[in-house]
């Protein structure tokens, strides 16, 4: 077996796992990350990963190493940050070439992904070919899908291809096809497969936290609470805060629910623009909780309404029902594993990417009163349970 070869010359050799995606993508790769430590023990498992997704990946107990790659804001188009980031991206290179790694993940075909798989000088370079990735993709994924290329001549800085365009209908299943390739290419057979699950680790002091939030708000232990998620980190990817005021009213008012508003410290304007559109009183923590924190609350919540957001796969990873207000992607991004329900305008759901430039406009174009019928539609069985 190659894991034999080489653990006899290395007792600790490294994989590693190329995340160049963000926190949501991130959470939907714990599986795979969980998977291929659990049938590689001896390995180091090294991710690379951008500086929003940094905390996440360390805070997870099954990844040895978190290399960082700097966010892609500099790529302003201006000579000079062109500059600094090719410098920075062949610091990059340089650094994950000294790393010594003996097998590497890259699941997004994309070209960056490739050379810095391919930088790496591992023997085995495991890819994908898919059809789940945005529009936006590198030149091989364009060539194979134009012209039909067969695999072995799609990429040739990767040594193993493994197609998921038939078979993989999210992007868990797609992250697992690669990370299982790699298991079987190592070991000679395939993975053991045990209780795999999206991870977010929540400690005593999370818990604690959000304890100490809700009794400061004076909200009871049977009390339900609904979390609203403001915003997204995509550009464009918002609704009018008057109808998430809309909403909320409705949740305290007719379904006597707590409503509780969530997201990070920039978006703290939203969350002041809701609030000040609403007749009865949120509980506003925008900027206040950690992801682990948010985790804790999601999962005390009934409901969480959100944009196609990480929001959406915290609260998928804790089990608690959602309401998405979608603009972009389709099922291949959709909660896993949970109960959940999309509202949406995009005419291509569930098969197809919109165009960017159709984001903002899908989103707007969403009514309160299809997001009211959706939380009813979530809602509804747990009340007749009562």
């Amino acid at each position: 077996m190659i894991s034999e070869e080489i653990t006899e010359k290395n007792d600790s050799p490294a994989i590693l796992f190329i995340h160049m995606a963000g926190l949501g993508d991130g959470i939907m790769a714990s599986p795979s990350l969980a998977l291929l430590k659990s049938n590689l023990p001896k390995w180091r498992l090294l991710v690379l990963a951008r500086t929003q997704v940094i905390d996440y990946f360390n805070s997870l107990p099954f990844v040895d190493e978190v290399i960082p790659f700097v966010d892609n804001k500099w790529l302003d188009k201006k000579p000079h940050t062109l500059l600094v980031a090719l410098f920075l991206y062949l610091k990059l290179l340089a650094k994950i070439h000294s790393l010594d790694c003996k097998a590497v993940i890259e699941w997004r075909g994309q070209l960056v992904d490739s050379i810095m798989s391919y930088s790496t000088s591992a023997p085995l370079r495991v890819g994908s070919v898919s059809r789940l990735t945005p529009l936006k993709v590198s030149l091989f994924t364009k060539l194979i899908r134009r012209w039909n290329l067969p695999l072995e001549e799609f990429n040739p800085l990767i040594t193993n291809i493994v197609d998921c365009r038939e078979n993989c209908n999210h992007l868990v299943d797609l992250m697992l096809a690669v990370s299982k390739e790699t298991i079987s290419q190592i070991n000679q057979e395939k993975p053991e497969e045990n209780n795999l699950v999206m991870s977010i680790p929540i400690q005593d002091q999370d818990n604690q936290v959000v304890s100490s939030l809700l009794q400061d708000n004076s909200i009871r232990q049977r009390e339900e609470i609904v979390a609203i998620s403001v915003g997204s980190r995509t550009k464009g990817n918002s609704w009018n805060p008057k109808n998430f005021a809309l909403v909320g009213d409705y949740l305290q008012n007719k379904l006597d629910k707590k409503v509780i508003l969530t997201g990070l410290a920039s978006q703290k304007y939203l969350e002041e623009e809701i609030i000040k559109n609403m007749t009865t009183k949120p509980i506003p923590t925008c900027g206040k909780l950690s992801l682990n924190q948010l985790a804790a609350l999601y999962q005390r919540c009934c409901l969480v309404i959100t944009l196609n957001s990480a929001s959406m796969h915290i609260a998928a990873a804790v089990k608690t029902p959602i309401v998405v207000l979608l603009g972009r992607d389709g099922e291949s991004h959709s909660p896993w594993q949970t109960n959940y329900t999309y509202v949406t305008k995009n005419p291509f759901y569930p098969q197809s990417h919109p165009h960017p430039k159709q984001w903002p406009e899908l989103v707007h174009n969403i009514n309160t009163e299809e997001v009211i019928v959706a939380i009813n539609k979530i809602l509804e069985p747990t009340e007749i349970m009562k």
